[in-house]
C-alpha cells in the first residue's frame, strides 16, 4: 500500500514558514505539515524552532528570490498556511541546525523519498538563523534562497549532484555543492 505522499500527487503549493512566534515539531513516521510531524526528528520531542531572526527586509528578499526561482515550474509560494485540506507541502526558513537534531555544519535538510518521487505534506527546512554567525553582506538573503531551494527540490525527488556522467563539473546544476 502507499503511503499518502505518494498517492496524492505532486503539491502546487509552498508554504514558506518564517516560525513567528516559534514553531513546534514533533519526529513523526510519515511527514506532515499539517499537524507539525517530520520524518526528520531523531529525538523525542517537541522541538521548539525559533522564529526567522534575519528581519523583515532579508525575509522579504528571500521570499522574492524564491518565487523567482520555482516560477516556471508552476508552484506557488504562499506565507499564509494553506487549509488543511489543500495539498501543500512546507519549507521552515528559521531556527538553527541543532534545533532539528542536526549538525550545525550543514544548512538544511529535508526528506528525499527513495524512488525519486515528489512528497506531500512535507517538510523541508533551512537553518536560517545560523547566517547570523556569519558576515556575508549583501548576499545573505541569496544564499538562504539558495539553500531554501535546494531543500525544496528534495520534497519533489531531485537530489545533489557532484559531477555529470561524463565526469564534467556540475557546478552549472541548481542541486550541486560545487564552485569550480
Amino acid at each position: 500500500v502507499e503511503s499518502r505522499e505518494r498517492s496524492i500527487g505532486a503539491p502546487k503549493i509552498m508554504y514558506l514558514n518564517r516560525c513567528v512566534g516559534d514553531c513546534t515539531l514533533m519526529p513523526a513516521a510519515e511527514d506532515d505539515a499539517r499537524t507539525g510531524e517530520s520524518t526528520l526528528l531523531s529525538l523525542p520531542g517537541p522541538h521548539q524552532i525559533s522564529a526567522f531572526a534575519l528581519g523583515d527586509v532579508v525575509w522579504n528578499d528571500v521570499v522574492a528570490c524564491l518565487k523567482e526561482v520555482w516560477s516556471p515550474y508552476g508552484l506557488t509560494m504562499t506565507e499564509t498556511r494553506p487549509a488543511p485540506t489543500e495539498i501543500y507541502s512546507e519549507a521552515i526558513i528559521a531556527g538553527r541546525g541543532g534545533q532539528f537534531d542536526q549538525d550545525e555544519a550543514f544548512a538544511g535538510f529535508a526528506p528525499l523519498d527513495q524512488f525519486c518521487r515528489p512528497l506531500s505534506y512535507a517538510i523541508s527546512t533551512t537553518f536560517a538563523n545560523q547566517w547570523l554567525d556569519y558576515n556575508l553582506g549583501n548576499d545573505t538573503a541569496v544564499d538562504i534562497c539558495r539553500v531554501a531551494s535546494q531543500e525544496i527540490a528534495h520534497t519533489y525527488g531531485l537530489d545533489h549532484i557532484y559531477q555529470f556522467l561524463e565526469g564534467d563539473s556540475s557546478c552549472s546544476d541548481p542541486m550541486t555543492y560545487r564552485f569550480d
